[in-house]
């Protein structure tokens, strides 16, 4: 049986709030998942200041957190991210035990070594004298920690994607201890389809089956204008049976973080008969809590669909074909706004679209008012952002078919232009500038039919 299958708390950003862990651990329970691993990069006493004890208060929200976790068959599971650690120095080393001995004492019965995103090279001179290369140093530190850790071992090495066939791997693969596992993501940071295949490849270079660490729907760094709400997908069936398991790095948002986590839950449960946008359905539901907040945040999901998972997708949505049929319908769009925009879907002209641009213009502008006054307040507070951005594209979408009913009206045209930059200047990703071209076409057309 696999190992590992949940989720990971180890983005850059706000960590986590006791209160959200509970919820999310909760959730695992119910959903059959057993791994909880903590590691968020911005929790100063796990990454940068490592050497640093956490305080009594502190360790008491951990012990109630992991008392939950086991009550909910989920393994607690801590993460020990020792930035610029000294191999030679023993004090550092003792400093590390004494920082899992701290999670020892409540409870903590699994660790995991951080050693990603990290220098691949020694930063002490005396290190590289002492171990020679640096995956023989970690393979040690590795092996020290393994003996004092009761439960599961597992890292993360430096090298943690890419091809997965390199001198620092194979050696890894030959000097880490055999139950160690062994953590990777991939092709990429963020790979948007994993597969059989590569996971066989590098679990031959590793010598043991990898644990995937999933970067979705992680949102951090540049993705942070990203909400990631679309299901999981793109990864083969047999990736799970393949591997020693899988967990989601989770996204900054940790309550709209389990509308995928569920579909992910579902991924595990039906291997190749897995739908993700049939799970997907089911998962908004259970996280809404009734189908008008659910078709609401489908809509949003819709039009803010940009993730790793689908790089070529983002702007793939259903307003793309409704307006060219608009401007076929009017003899095509003005020249005078430019081409069309880079990655846009082929253009599809039918006879007769199921909807309307007015309709779905409508239909926005009431899933905007549900998103607003969503019945999981957590989930209201997690996408409000892009709910206010949606609600402005709203605004001119519904002010630029004003001013295609109205080609004379100049005014009309002046209050587009003052309210688009401010829409334009809010980053969080609702259908890119697709809105804004339109708009643009839009006062184009009315320049064409008299508009002074």
């Amino acid at each position: 049986m696999t190992r590992f299958s949940g989720v990971i708390e180890g983005f850059y950003g706000r960590p986590y709030r006791f209160a959200e862990r509970h919820s999310l651990i909760a959730l695992m329970g119910d959903l059959g998942l057993n791994t909880y691993l903590y590691g968020p990069k911005n929790d100063t006493q796990h990454r940068n200041r490592w050497r640093e004890p956490y305080t009594p208060e502190e360790m008491a929200l951990f012990a109630r957190l992991t008392e939950h976790a086991r009550s909910c068959g989920v393994d607690f599971m801590v993460g020990l991210s020792p930035l610029e650690f000294h191999y030679s120095d023993p004090q550092d080393l003792s400093l590390l035990l004494d920082k899992q001995q701290q999670f020892l004492d409540i409870g903590v019965q699994s660790f995991s070594l951080f050693l990603d995103d990290m220098p691949d090279r020694f930063r002490y001179e005396d290190d590289a004298e002492a171990f020679g290369t640096l995956a023989n140093a970690q393979s040690q530190l590795c092996h020290t920690l393994q003996k004092h850790t009761p439960g599961v071992f597992s890292f993360v090495p430096t090298e943690y994607y890419g091809s997965g066939d390199s001198a620092y791997l194979r050696e890894l693969g030959e000097k880490l201890p055999p139950e160690t596992e062994v953590f990777w993501t991939g092709s990429d940071v963020c790979s948007p389809s994993i597969t059989r295949e590569e996971t066989l490849r590098v679990s031959a270079i590793l010598k043991r089956k990898v644990v995937y660490w999933d970067n979705y729907p992680v949102n951090d760094l540049d993705m942070r204008f990203d909400p990631h709400l679309l299901p999981y997908r793109n990864r083969e069936a047999g990736v799970w049976q393949e591997s020693s398991g899988i967990l989601l790095n989770l996204a900054l948002q940790p309550e709209a973080s389990k509308i995928p986590l569920i579909t992910f839950s579902e991924y595990l449960q039906l291997g190749e008969q897995y739908q993700p946008f049939q799970a997907w359905e089911r998962a908004l539901l259970r996280c809404t809590g009734n189908p008008q907040d659910a078709r609401a945040v489908q809509w949003l999901a819709e039009l803010a669909r940009r993730d790793p998972l689908g790089p070529h997708e983002a702007l793939d949505n259903l307003l793309y074909p409704l307006m060219d049929h608009f401007w076929q319908e009017r003899g095509g769009a003005p020249e005078q706004a430019g081409p069309e925009l880079q990655g846009r879907p082929p253009i599809q002209l039918s006879e007769a679209p199921s909807m309307h641009l007015r309709d779905v213009a409508l239909q926005l502008e009431h899933a905007v008012f549900r998103l607003e006054h969503l019945q999981n307040r957590d989930l209201l507070t997690d996408l409000l952002p892009w709910t206010r951005k949606l609600k402005g594209c709203v605004r001119i979408l519904k002010l630029s078919l004003a001013v295609i009913d109205h080609p004379q009206d100049t005014r009309l045209r002046e209050v587009l232009f003052e309210d688009l930059p401010e829409v334009r200047a809010d980053f969080h990703w609702v259908a890119g500038d697709l809105i804004d071209q339109f708009a643009r076409r839009c006062v184009w057309h009315a320049h064409q039919q008299g508009g002074q």
